[in-house]
């Protein structure tokens, strides 16, 4: 039932872009744009892992904001990231709360879109 409902938009939303902008390549553009959300959404809800925090870290990250004269201003932010070993051996970052603690087991079940502490 969620596929049918997800098309329907899909088909709604790109004939209200053609119905506004009249353009025929502006409706491919935003079929192509959904089309392509629809494919990582999908990814992300076939995806399955299991994985145990190995380590914190906490990295700087540096953002920069422009202003109507293109002058620059930095500002520097430290994220906490953890590293997670998976069942595979495979490593992955991730920018998780800081409820979470090293040793800590999370398992992300197919079907699901966020992930658990187990």
């Amino acid at each position: 039932m969620a596929k049918y409902v997800a098309i329907i938009f899909a088909l709604v939303f790109v004939a209200i872009v053609y119905v506004l902008t009249g353009e025929p390549l502006a409706a491919l553009g935003a079929a192509i744009a959904v089309s392509f959300g629809v494919v990582l959404y999908r990814q992300k809800l076939n995806d399955s892992w299991r994985g145990t925090i190995t380590e914190q870290k906490e990295e700087k990250y540096i953002q920069k904001e422009y202003d109507e004269n293109d002058n620059v201003t930095t500002y520097e932010q430290y994220r906490t990231y953890s590293y997670v070993r998976m069942d595979n051996g495979k490593v992955k970052r991730m920018e998780l709360g800081p409820e979470w603690e090293v040793g800590d087991v999370i398992e992300k079940r197919k079907g699901e879109y966020g992930f658990r502490k187990l």
